[in-house]
């Protein structure tokens, strides 16, 4: 469907509009409706951060995903690292890739803790949880965009979320929850 601009949006706070300078699209991977905007200030290097606790993962995931598509990336080895990786960045993440059972703060806790922070940015899980487990629908309800299994199909929709993200970027458009929401899948 074609995006529509501006205006009322049932997502949006009530009494709140839309601007019109903004664009509310959907994407059949990721969960809830989000606004894209004009950046402001002058274009910055497209970033992922990579959060896995598993060395074999944390070498094979970027070869299949982030260098394949050329995209810069960093990687912490479990949720605090993260944390503590996404508040001393100035620059900022695009994308985050988390695991979720990882010692310390698990993949559920840095995501409930990146959307109270106010982090905007697309978020996949990335798991070995069986669907329909409580650890995996405990997961996808912090306020992740998708999750993913540790599959081939899985580095395959990873790979699209963040080729769609990098075109978004090109284009120098950022993106924005309707409705301010901090967390829960939409």
């Amino acid at each position: 469907t074609a995006p529509r601009l501006g205006g009322a949006h049932p997502l949006a706070p009530r009494g709140t509009a839309v601007p019109p300078t903004t664009a509310v699209v959907t994407a059949p991977h990721l969960s809830g409706e989000w606004a894209l905007r004009a950046a402001a200030g002058p274009p910055r290097p497209f970033r992922v951060l990579h959060v896995e606790d598993d060395v074999f993962v944390r070498l094979t995931l970027p070869l299949q995903t982030f260098d394949k598509l050329g995209v810069a990336y960093d990687q912490a080895e479990d949720g605090a690292e993260a944390l503590r990786m996404v508040r001393a960045s100035p620059g900022g993440y695009d994308v985050i890739v988390m695991d979720n059972q990882m010692p310390h703060t698990t993949g559920t806790q840095a995501t409930l803790a990146l959307r109270a922070m106010g982090f905007a940015g697309v978020i996949v899980g990335v798991t070995g949880d069986p669907a329909g487990c409580a650890e995996r629908r405990a997961f996808e309800a912090a306020g992740l965009d998708a999750c993913v299994d540790k599959t081939t199909d899985g580095v395959a929709v990873i790979n699209s979320i963040i080729d769609e993200d990098l075109e978004r970027h090109a284009r120098g458009l950022e993106r924005v929850r309707l409705g301010g929401a901090a967390g829960g899948a939409g």
